[in-house]
């Protein structure tokens, strides 16, 4: 792996991806490189991207992509405090609305990215048909190296198995679509 510069680190805090992070804070200073966390704000599936939500009682109306994006960007400088500098490693944080995996692969070309770093929950069955897979597509469409890093459930975990882990989904996307189904 000579010549790596770039690893774009994808992250849905999910408890797991500060697993991932380490990890990836490991290789880049093993190889000298620079991480990039990237986390990828989609509307929650069924919500309309322009619905505007009212998070708090007496808040104001806003857009439920650009509360996400909030949140979002509030989360991610704890990906660089925690990873990146235990292993001294220079790293920058994006958030970007969009669609997961694409936004994955257009990011990675636009840094440009030598090597793309995913986690992945494991989701089999009629889970994986349903949730589809991002670390696959992204595996099956990428430009660049792919590492792929299976969650191992822990027991202190609330899922079941990785497969069925759902802490990714934020408070503010729950929040979202409670506040939008009434």
């Amino acid at each position: 792996m000579k010549n790596v510069k770039q690893i774009l680190v994808a992250v849905d805090f999910s408890d797991c991806s500060h697993a991932l992070a380490n990890q990836a804070a490991q290789l880049a200073a093993k190889l000298d490189a620079r991480l990039v966390f990237l986390n990828v704000v989609a509307p929650p599936s069924g919500l309309d991207p322009d619905a505007i939500i009212f998070p708090s009682q007496g808040d104001e109306g806003v857009g439920v992509l650009s509360y996400l994006k909030t949140d979002a960007e509030r989360k991610m400088p704890r990906y660089i405090e925690d990873a990146a500098n235990r292993e001294g490693v220079p790293a920058t944080c994006k958030v970007v609305v969009g669609s997961p995996v694409e936004t994955i692969l257009a990011e990675a070309s636009a840094l440009p990215a030598d090597i793309i770093f995913l986690g992945s929950h494991g989701r089999t069955g009629l889970n994986r048909l349903v949730l589809g897979s991002v670390s696959e597509r992204v595996l099956r469409h990428a430009e660049v190296p792919c590492m792929v890093v299976r969650n191992i459930h822990r027991h202190e975990c609330e899922a079941s198995s990785c497969a069925t882990c759902a802490s990714g989904t934020s408070d503010p996307t729950r929040q979202a679509r409670a506040e939008l189904d009434g």
